[in-house]
């Protein structure tokens, strides 16, 4: 006859205990896993001054002065952007689905839109006529720039995303920019102000 001898609850206990970290082991473990985190939050920052420091940015962003630059109009007009009067550039390919998506949108609030101090313009990085017709097509009745009269970088910064909403304030400073999805909160930016100049 076996007799059954009590388990030893603390030798068991101490062996599930070994098998898990220890409060010092885990602390060690987010101390770590933090300094990584601040090392590489540190590093994007350096990234970022280096990209400014070595020149412009692909795209326009936010803070960008370009009161000095002008288009061409389809039209024949030439359309200086700042000029004491916001601008709204809407950026499309009528090559790229995307913007196929977001035309009847933008359609729409064009038609909706009630701003005489804003200036509206839609803009292509194709030729002036294909991008007229589309424009004309999808129900834009806004103004049609084109690049063609632009340097190669300088219209590659404008129209290398599309569909794309660059909002632009009256002093040629972009204020605001962001996915054609998102044309009413871009737009936002310098409706509010127009609001607020027409108030006062």
């Amino acid at each position: 006859m076996h007799t059954l001898l009590p388990r030893n609850r603390t030798s068991n206990r101490r062996e599930r205990c070994h098998d898990l970290p220890s409060h010092r082991s885990r602390q060690r473990r987010r101390t770590l896993v933090l300094g990584l985190g601040v090392l590489a939050v540190a590093q994007l920052i350096a990234l970022g001054a280096r990209a400014r420091a070595f020149g412009p940015s692909d795209f326009l962003t936010v803070g960008d002065d370009i009161s000095t630059l002008s288009m061409d109009l389809v039209d024949g007009t030439v359309v200086q952007l700042g000029a004491e009067r916001p601008t709204l550039l809407l950026v499309f390919d009528p090559d790229c689905p995307h913007t196929g998506q977001v035309a009847p949108a933008w359609a729409a609030w064009l038609s909706g839109v009630h701003a005489e101090d804003l200036q509206i313009l839609v803009i292509s990085p194709g030729s002036a006529r294909p991008a007229a017709a589309y424009a004309r097509e999808m129900g834009w009745h806004v103004p049609v720039a084109t690049p063609e009269s632009l340097d190669y970088d300088t219209a590659r910064m404008i129209t290398a995303r599309a569909p794309w909403i660059i909002a632009i304030d009256e002093e040629g400073v972009v204020v605001s920019e962001g996915h054609g999805s998102k044309l009413k909160e871009v737009a936002g930016a310098l409706l509010g102000a127009v609001d607020r100049a027409s108030a006062g």
